[in-house]
């Protein structure tokens, strides 16, 4: 029987074991939770000094010394340790168990009897509908065709966030353009967004109907000069090269050569 706790008298237990060291205690102690788990202590505790002395933790020697103490806290018949109080204490435990599982199977089966009076007096129509509740909660709800469509849109859309609130726009979108045309408008997004800009949120990409996004197309630059994003080394290679178009270029009052330096990162 599993014991998860024992009865412990501190008063008493104090009060017979003044006599004890610190080390005999904790034998003892051991001894009588081993009783209490086992319900005893080995058979023919008084030859069998190898397990006693795994028991309490001790070394022969230790045992030897201790084991008159030890032995004398017991009622020792045929060899066999015996503690009248941790015996009481089982008996009332095993009886407290006993008590509380015949209880229990009482419960129980008023508890049954009940629940097939209901079944046996219950309207057929509602049993029927109880079980039929049951049989479609059961089963896995299919998908309807626009949540198939967003399955397809969120696997294409790169930065997967907000799902909840993407298919609920999702949704929306569906009643003013057919699902093609967003998805050939997700397409051309992934493939023409610029590197330096952040990725849509999903649910804002369909809430303003941005698959109609048409990008202006824009050649290279004539020119490169000035970009916001030039790192230092640039910066100083353009700074000197503009300073000595100054200088050989007799263009002094010219103002088109001026050398205009990032602020915040900004042109």
């Amino acid at each position: 029987m599993n014991r998860p706790w024992m009865p412990f008298y501190v008063a008493d237990y104090l009060a017979d074991t003044m006599h004890l060291t610190a080390e005999q205690h904790g034998a003892y102690l051991l001894l009588i939770m081993h009783y209490w788990r086992k319900g005893g202590l080995p058979a023919n505790a008084d030859a069998n000094a190898m397990q006693m002395q795994a028991i309490c933790k001790l070394d022969a020697d230790a045992y030897e010394g201790a084991k008159p103490l030890l032995r004398a806290f017991f009622d020792v018949v045929d060899g066999d340790w015996k503690h009248k109080r941790i015996d009481a204490e089982l008996a009332k435990s095993t009886e407290i168990s006993g008590k509380r599982r015949l209880a229990a199977k009482k419960r129980h089966g008023a508890n049954a009897g009940a629940n097939a009076m209901q079944m046996q007096t219950q309207p057929q129509s509602q049993s029927h509908k109880v079980v039929s509740n049951e049989t479609t909660n059961a089963r896995t709800r299919e998908p309807s065709p626009v949540e198939r469509e967003f399955a397809e849109f969120w696997e294409s859309w790169p930065h997967k966030v907000g799902k909840p609130a993407a298919l609920a726009k999702f949704k929306a979108a569906r009643q003013s353009a057919d699902f093609e045309t967003i998805m050939a408008g997700v397409r051309r997004y992934v493939r023409d967004k610029p590197q330096d800009r952040p990725w849509l949120n999903p649910a804002t990409f369909l809430n303003q109907q941005r698959w109609n996004d048409r990008p202006a197309e824009t050649g290279p630059p004539v020119q490169r000069a000035w970009r916001g994003q030039e790192t230092a080394a640039e910066i100083g290679r353009r700074m000197l090269l503009e300073l000595k178009n100054e200088q050989t270029g007799g263009n002094s009052g010219n103002h088109s050569n001026l050398v205009r330096l990032p602020i915040g990162g900004t042109g």
